[in-house]
């Protein structure tokens, strides 16, 4: 099971529950009004993207990103490539992103990649 849903999982977001600020809006949307965000992790958003709403939501990760930021995505379905979404160069750490899926809990993730920006 995920570890947010076991007992200690459970407590430590209790704990952490101030922190929850929610947005209504999209992703590219609300990364705009941000900045110096550290990490960004995205499950399944990609799947249902055209290409031109990749590249919108990359845009606004690269405006809205701290320097050093790191940014993980998970794909149930379609197996994509975001390097050339990017405006600069970005390399998938292929070992990492490889350790994150052979300890994913939820056993549905076609693929999970692992950049730093």
């Amino acid at each position: 099971m995920p570890f947010y849903l076991s007992k200690a999982g459970y407590e430590q977001a209790k704990r952490n529950i101030h922190k929850l600020e929610i947005i209504h809006s999209g992703i590219a949307e609300a990364c705009n009004s941000e900045q110096e965000i550290d990490c960004f992790m995205l499950s399944n958003v990609f799947d249902w993207c055209t290409q031109e709403q990749r590249a919108a939501i990359c845009k606004s990760i690269e405006h809205s990103k701290s320097a050093g930021a790191s940014f993980m995505y998970r794909n149930m379905f379609a197996s994509v490539d975001l390097s050339r979404c990017f405006s600069r160069p970005v390399w998938r750490d292929d070992k990492f992103s490889e350790f994150l899926h052979t300890t994913e809990r939820s056993m549905m993730y076609q693929n999970i990649s692992f950049f730093e920006l």
